[in-house]
């Protein structure tokens, strides 16, 4: 699955120079809240959730977070675990695995093409178990892009 991107007609609607259009569509936290939308799009059925809830969206193969990869690779850790002062909690985090049924991940990287890429929550407690996964509950790009093709669904 992947999603494709016009960066004239994204220049056009944001209003913005092309030249600054790949910069922000590599932006994770920039696109974050967009490639929910675009990702549910191309499930068919697919529901969103409401900001608050445990996981992005719902659809036939269960709940799932979406998550934008970028050249410094893919945090799989809750958000209320992320960023300055906030700490890993190996327990809520096995937890939050065991409420989802895994992530979307889009590599932000390839646009205008960018690949989505679906990793069960199994998937990502096995890397975390061979200790795959930094301290931080992430994988650089290239680890993900190494360790993918043999947990792809």
């Amino acid at each position: 699955m992947q999603l494709e991107w016009d960066p004239a007609a994204l220049a056009a609607g944001l209003q913005i120079p092309i030249d600054t259009v790949a910069e922000c569509m590599q932006d994770g936290r920039f696109l974050a809240f967009v490639l929910e939308h675009r990702v549910a799009a191309l499930i068919p059925g697919a529901t969103l959730m409401e900001s608050n809830a445990d996981y992005d969206l719902e659809c036939d193969l269960g709940r799932f977070e979406v998550r934008a990869m970028t050249k410094r690779g893919i945090n799989f850790a809750p958000s209320n675990m992320m960023g300055a002062g906030r700490t890993i909690d190996p327990l809520g985090f096995a937890a939050k695995l065991g409420r989802i049924d895994g992530y979307l991940v889009v590599d932000v990287v390839t646009f205008p093409i960018m690949q989505v890429h679906l990793v069960r929550s199994q998937t990502v407690a096995d890397w975390w178990g061979d200790d795959d996964l930094r301290a931080n509950m992430s994988l650089a790009r290239t680890k993900f892009l190494n360790l993918i093709p043999a947990h792809s669904v």
